[in-house]
């Protein structure tokens, strides 16, 4: 039993496997008060315990769970009875170790009063619950070398199998547990210039390489040989962090729903009131008429206002129902889409003088929100009609899609008037018109915008004034999304 770890060898020290003292040192005979090994080397340590420690409870089970509990949690000391062969009860202090297959129980005899003795076992007793079930990180370590105890709680919160892992990181492991390399030289240096950190929110990093937010706080411990130690607790905060960044991220939204509502206000009132005005003052002049082809031009007048009107409440519609109406999976044709779209709007002046071309380029199915797709086409190609360049003799508008597995490209080019550089990073601005003789409402782009970023793509526009504009979107295609894809070709799916 010599050069044995962890503990002066003065004390009473057992070799325990499964409970049964394999060996013992002399001063553990002296202490049982026996004179021969044979009389406890191979017998249980229960036989030398008395039949039921604290609170009646037996002390063989209850043995067997402090030890577990002491070897697993790192806690290694605990209070506790023997019975010497002369049937004395003996207060002592045990220390468990483990060495190679042994378990070694060092034995302190508690020289005091029982109620000292009694008031050292609460506070184990204490230590040990607020290891097993405290939920924040505990851990004890050093300036320069790695840690010398932490709990259960900071073995699960960093993602290691047990404290020994943890127990066994070199020093230059350390740093490891923190997102930027730096921060523990940090916490360091803070540590030897004020003595403590309180709540610092520092980001760690787990085992598997997975962050988390912790509030950490620590001080510098000087123990009686004068070694420094820095205890310290943390407090996983990753949900408070969460909840922050989600409040932040509702705050942006809501001041973004503010500045489009404000807008929105003045320019409907504007825009509704506008076509309204235009029919009110032609009927006051219908009233007064009485040549039937001043009328028939009049009414005609009247309708085209009712057009504009019509036309800015749909925009509107599709504004609501895209800021509300939640992602569907639909299988979209864009050919027969685009077509489709390009024979809605053929009514429009210079339609006819204007070259169209479709052309689709698949490799794979397209699956995303068929209605979403369907304004962002219809408001482009809408653009690209209305801005023609009548002096030109060869205008055109071609409409390319390019399909992936993971996404697709659309295209839509023409060589109308353009737009001017000063405008390109405002178009998609609710309500703004590029150009005086703007005959939109100003919500088509925005709406073109807002629907792209709702089907998680990307928008790009280039253009030169007087020569044309391409505009680019760059869509995710959902069919390769697992997810999504189970659910399409479920019951779910729509076509």
């Amino acid at each position: 039993m010599e050069n044995l770890p962890g503990q002066r060898v003065d004390l009473p020290v057992f070799s325990l496997q499964n409970g049964v003292i394999r060996d013992c040192s002399k001063s553990a005979l002296e202490f049982l008060e026996v004179s021969k090994s044979d009389q406890v080397v191979n017998r249980e340590i229960s036989k030398f315990f008395p039949y039921k420690q604290c609170n009646g409870d037996l002390s063989k089970e209850m043995w067997e769970t402090r030890s577990y509990e002491s070897v697993s949690s790192g806690i290694q000391s605990f209070p506790w009875k023997f019975i010497t062969s002369q049937d004395k009860e003996i207060a002592t202090v045990v220390s468990l170790v483990t060495y190679n297959d042994f378990l070694l129980a060092y034995v302190n005899p508690f020289g005091n009063t029982n109620e000292e003795w009694d008031k050292f076992k609460d506070q184990q007793s204490l230590l040990l619950n607020i290891n097993q079930k405290i939920e924040e990180g505990i851990y004890r370590s050093s300036l320069n070398n790695g840690f010398y105890y932490v709990n259960k709680s900071f073995v699960k919160m960093f993602g290691f199998a047990s404290e020994d892992e943890v127990l066994q990181l070199k020093p230059e492991d350390l740093n490891a547990l923190y997102d930027m390399t730096n921060t523990r030289s940090d916490v360091l240096r803070q540590i030897e210039n004020h003595g403590n950190i309180r709540n610092k929110e520092v980001l760690f990093r787990k085992k598997d390489g997975s962050r988390f937010w912790g509030l950490e706080s620590c001080y510098l411990h000087l123990d009686e040989a004068g070694r420094k130690f820095i205890d310290g607790i943390i407090v996983d905060i990753t949900h408070i962090k969460e909840s922050e960044n989600l409040l932040r991220e509702k705050n942006h939204e809501l001041q973004k729903v503010n500045e489009e509502m404000d807008r929105f206000v003045y320019s409907v009132s504007h825009d509704l009131r506008a076509p309204l005005s235009s029919v009110l003052g032609l009927l006051n002049l219908a009233e007064m008429e009485t040549d039937p082809a001043q009328l028939s031009l009049f009414i005609q007048m009247m309708k085209k206002s009712v057009k504009k009107l019509d036309h800015f409440i749909n925009e509107i519609l599709d504004y609501s129902r895209n800021a509300r109406l939640k992602l569907e999976d639909d299988r979209v044709d864009l050919e027969t889409l685009t077509t489709e779209i390009i024979k809605s709007i053929e009514y429009m002046d210079g339609f006819e003088r204007i070259r169209k071309s479709v052309k689709v380029y698949s490799r794979s199915e397209f699956v995303s929100d068929k209605k979403r797709i369907k304004i962002v086409l219809t408001n482009l190609i809408t653009n690209a009609v209305l801005y023609h360049d009548s002096k030109k003799q060869n205008q055109f508008i071609e409409i390319n899609a390019f399909i992936e597995n993971e996404s697709a490209r659309i295209e839509v080019i023409d060589n109308g008037r353009g737009i001017q550089t000063t405008h390109l990073d405002k178009i998609f601005k609710m309500f703004y018109r590029a150009s005086e003789d703007s005959k939109g409402s100003g919500l088509g782009l925005f709406m073109v915008k807002e629907c792209v970023e709702k089907l998680e793509g990307t928008l790009n526009v280039s253009s030169t004034y007087g020569i044309g504009t391409k505009f680019e979107i760059v869509l995710k295609n959902f069919l390769a999304n697992t997810a999504r894809q189970s659910r399409l070709f479920g019951t779910s799916a729509s076509a």
